[in-house]
């Protein structure tokens, strides 16, 4: 938490108000894949990366009045800790150069519009922006009060609250 939240809150906070002055910047968060989907055994990473994500969005939404664009890169990059869950050969292809063209990106002011408040997954070639979305809704019509069994009727009779029909991963946003 300290390292990758509270470093990453206390280098914005460090540039904020001169990128407020000058009316321009430009941040590239990184989170990770565990950030966004959660991985096993890492609780701890997980949470400090899925943290960044909302750091990044609070300040893209703050940003946005004064030409701050604010993005998260999730790289696929071969560390010392992807060693201990893929083969050194894996890891050593996953070069952290490949991810460098997408902040360059982020970062120019040729691109229009400006993205501000994405997250991308980037790496080995490859790059996807990756969208934090509601799955289907359901309206409870609300006069007084909502009880649970609302909500399981809701889920099992409309099938429009929970996991898509489809999906093996969580639950979408």
């Amino acid at each position: 938490m300290a390292v990758h939240l509270l470093g990453s809150y206390a280098t914005i906070e460090a540039a904020w108000p001169y990128m407020i002055k000058q009316g321009y910047g430009r941040i590239v968060n990184t989170t990770s894949v565990s950030g966004l989907y959660g991985n096993f055994g890492q609780a701890n990473y997980s949470t400090a990366k899925a943290g960044i994500i909302g750091l990044s969005q609070a300040y893209a939404r703050a940003g946005a009045a004064h030409n701050i664009a604010v993005n998260t890169i999730a790289p696929a990059a071969g560390t010392n800790m992807s060693q201990s869950v893929m083969s050194k050969e894996m890891a050593l292809s996953m070069k952290a150069q490949f991810n460098a063209p997408f902040v360059v990106a982020l970062c120019s002011s040729l691109i229009t519009p400006v993205p501000t408040g994405l997250i991308f997954e980037t790496g080995l070639g490859w790059g996807a922006n990756t969208i934090l979305r509601r799955s289907h809704s359901y309206d409870f019509h609300l006069i007084e009060s909502i009880s649970p069994e609302h909500v399981l009727d809701a889920w099992t009779q409309s099938g429009r609250l929970g996991r898509d029909d489809n999906s093996t991963m969580s639950p979408k946003l």
